[in-house]
């Protein structure tokens, strides 16, 4: 017997255009974030992982990377982590070859563009910076993550160790506020191994694994940031991270906003002659 083809519930297409509406409001809500500022960053100060000034049990935490973005920004003093401010200039990109200026930077006072582009600006060329062979220019990675357990503390004193345990409710990882990493440019090339890792042995990118983030003191720059794989994700997360992905990797490039103070002049002889405007460019 040919089994008869069931009928739509009346209703059913309002309801997947319901679903499509909320991502799509997720991914505006994200642009308008990118358009504002904002953002919560955890702290390495003095190599110590920390988050609103809480440090992170055991120097480490189990993350998904939803997204990341290449980061440049330039200070017009010696950059101060313990007083952070915002730079005058600065770039995201997803390919170094489209680094160039935000387009906020040309509109707010505060800011000061330097180049057309990053790739020959002189604030990011090898030996600009003002001790040192460095760049004027500080290369880092920004990654937008959200948490994927938490390490317990057992045993006390000297023999304190860390039990990772993972979070398995996919209505944690659909709600959980999205937090930002910067990784210093010395450690980027730890991170650019890890990823190309990930897909040569797993075929996964980032935000399809569990990945494990820590501090370790290193001698060239005092602490090092590193990476190692936990788990991989699971069928029945899959599709809650995936819209999740979307959202931040198009949205993970907002820009630092002027202080609250009043806006400072713009110095003429910082300002780039000719055009201003930045154009837009696809990733």
């Amino acid at each position: 017997m040919v089994a008869k083809a069931k009928s739509k519930t009346p209703g059913t297409d309002v309801v997947d255009w319901e679903k499509e509406m909320q991502q799509q409001a997720e991914i505006a809500a994200g642009a308008q974030r990118s358009a504002g500022g904002g953002g919560k960053f955890f702290s390495m100060k003095a190599g110590v992982l920390s988050f609103d000034d809480n440090p992170l049990p055991g120097n480490q935490m189990a993350v998904i990377i939803l997204a990341d973005t290449i980061e440049n920004s330039w200070y017009d003093g010696p950059y101060d982590p313990s007083t952070p401010a915002s730079p005058k200039c600065f770039a995201f990109a997803h390919d170094e070859a489209d680094l160039e200026p935000h387009e906020a930077v040309d509109n707010d006072a505060y800011f000061e563009r330097q180049a057309m582009a990053c790739n020959g600006c002189p604030r990011n060329e090898w030996g600009s910076a003002q001790t040192g062979r460095g760049k004027d220019c500080k290369n880092v990675m920004r990654l937008a993550m959200i948490p994927a357990g938490q390490y317990v503390p057992t045993g006390k004193g000297r023999n304190v160790t860390y039990e990772l345990e993972l979070y398995d409710d996919p209505t944690h990882f659909q709600k959980a506020d999205v937090a930002f990493l910067k990784v210093p440019v010395m450690s980027v090339k730890n991170y650019s191994k890890y990823v190309k890792q990930l897909n040569a042995d797993l075929r996964r990118p980032p935000h399809g694994v569990i990945t494990n983030i820590y501090l370790e003191p290193d001698p060239k720059s005092q602490f090092a940031v590193k990476f190692e794989l936990v788990d991989t994700l699971g069928g029945d997360l899959l599709p809650v991270v995936m819209p999740r992905h979307k959202t931040e990797d198009a949205s993970i490039g907002f820009p630092y906003s002027p202080p609250l103070e009043a806006e400072e002049p713009v110095k003429a002889n910082n300002k780039i002659k000719g055009k201003t405007g930045s154009k837009a460019r696809g990733r």
